[in-house]
């Protein structure tokens, strides 16, 4: 069972542990709630890459994950199958 702060909207639960890093336990259907957090962007059940969410589309249906390092701002659109998963200790994400 779990439950999610500030009414998120939750819709999916998975844990992930890699190279004693937990990734994120919850699956979120509105991206708006997503921009300042890190995240884990999934297609297919397979992770892409974790960032940190810049900007999200006023519709909700894609989001911009910053740069860092070699990795270039990249934009993950929902339509293309992408999900994102905010990373565990995250303020407001409550995962139980």
């Amino acid at each position: 069972m779990f439950s999610v702060a500030r009414g998120w909207t939750a819709i999916g639960e998975s844990n992930v542990s890699t190279k004693g890093t937990t990734m994120s336990s919850v699956l979120y259907a509105d991206w708006n709630e997503l921009t300042g957090l890190d995240v884990e962007i999934k297609k297919d059940g397979r992770s892409i890459r974790t960032g940190h969410v810049g900007a999200v589309t006023r519709g909700a249906d894609a989001l911009w994950l910053e740069n860092h390092g070699a990795q270039l701002r990249t934009l993950f659109e929902k339509a293309e199958g992408y999900t994102a998963w905010p990373l565990t200790g995250d303020a407001g994400v409550v995962a139980r």
